[in-house]
């Protein structure tokens, strides 16, 4: 389980997004999925997270933390709730289950990464060597 090879296309509109959210909101941390070969993630996920790592690893005043994701629950609506319950800011974007055919709720990723940043404060000392360096 490695990175994607670097040669893999990133999205083109990915990136002037991401370097527009790291200029508007001015994080000192950017946490994202790791991508392997076995993340199951669309394409165009795989290409934001992409554009993500590749501006946090071009800004170079922000730590740039890459994260395995370990799936620890059941289903993402499980986890989902576990964190509303541990973070009650979070309970009112709760994502809804959804149906087969209808799409991800937006809400989603919100979960997804506090999932992973929680990761990273119970388990730092890989992720963060791996980022410092």
């Amino acid at each position: 389980m490695g990175h994607l090879e670097e040669s893999q296309p990133v999205s083109g509109i990915g990136r002037p997004v991401v370097s527009d959210w790291i200029k508007r909101f001015t994080p000192q941390v950017v946490i994202s999925e790791q991508i392997t070969k076995d993340t199951k993630k669309s394409a165009r996920t795989h290409a934001v997270i992409a554009a993500v790592q590749k501006v946090g690893e071009d800004v170079h005043t922000l730590l740039d933390v890459q994260v395995e994701r370990i799936q620890t629950f059941p289903n993402k609506y499980a986890e989902a709730q576990a964190l509303a319950v541990q973070y009650p800011d979070l309970y009112t974007r709760l994502p809804k289950r959804r149906r087969f055919w209808d799409a991800e709720p937006r809400t989603t990723i919100l979960f997804e990464a506090v999932a992973l940043a929680k990761q990273i404060l119970n388990g730092p000392t890989p992720a963060l060597a791996r980022a410092l360096g």
